[in-house]
């Protein structure tokens, strides 16, 4: 029904906070990574092949993907045509918990259904 599902990993760019340090030429001593945007909204319409709909579930103590930057994701994907819906797990880290589970079976129920 949604064709071949490419997830484009690529889009996102990680890097840790002493790579970015080490660029502006200052030092840095922690290892926060973060990510980020390598498209804008008008490239990301261009470069996905396939708009299945999403769920995005973050932690709010994720080290890896911030979930502050959950509405940007969003409103970029939706912008590109693709349906989405975005979850915010309190005290959760780069993991997923039983309620994370449950919102992926639930949201698999209802686009499969």
């Amino acid at each position: 029904q949604y064709g071949d599902l490419i997830a484009d990993a690529d889009s996102w760019c990680f890097r840790t906070e002493r790579d970015h340090a080490r660029e502006q030429g200052t030092k840095y001593d922690g290892l926060k990574v973060r990510a980020e945007p390598r498209y804008s909204k008008d490239e990301l319409a261009e470069e996905i092949t396939s708009r299945p709909p999403m769920v995005l579930i973050n932690g709010d103590q994720d080290e890896l993907v911030p979930a502050d930057q959950q509405p940007e994701a969003i409103e970029k994907l939706q912008a590109a045509g693709v349906t989405v819906e975005g979850h915010i797990r309190p005290g959760l880290g780069h993991s997923i918990d039983a309620e994370g589970i449950q919102i992926a079976c639930d949201f698999l129920k209802k686009i499969f259904a």
